[in-house]
């Protein structure tokens, strides 16, 4: 499925054109987090909260980050001394 850039967003498509899904959880593309980690302090924790199917934090713990990244509710959960990272979905069930 190729990703389009459009400003600072990336979009999903299929052969070009929009797709739609009921679904709104992508995840960050590998290019992108490798556009990104030249900016992060790798002495630094990093939140990534919205856990989708667990890539980004695989992903970046690979790349040598503390990362803590649970398929926990984001809303009732807090860590201290973390920088948050992530792609949140545009929509939440139930609300």
């Amino acid at each position: 499925m190729p990703i389009n850039y459009c400003g600072n967003i990336y979009i999903m498509s299929v052969n070009g054109r929009w797709k739609h899904t009921e679904s709104n959880d992508w995840n960050t593309p590998k290019r992108v987090w490798d556009k990104v980690i030249p900016f992060m302090d790798r002495e630094k924790t990093y939140w990534l909260p919205f856990y989708n199917d667990g890539y980004a934090g695989k992903y970046l713990t690979e790349k040598g980050f503390k990362v803590i990244h649970k398929n926990e509710d984001f809303f009732n959960t807090m860590y201290d001394d973390v920088v948050v990272v992530d792609n949140p979905p545009y929509k939440v069930k139930g609300l």
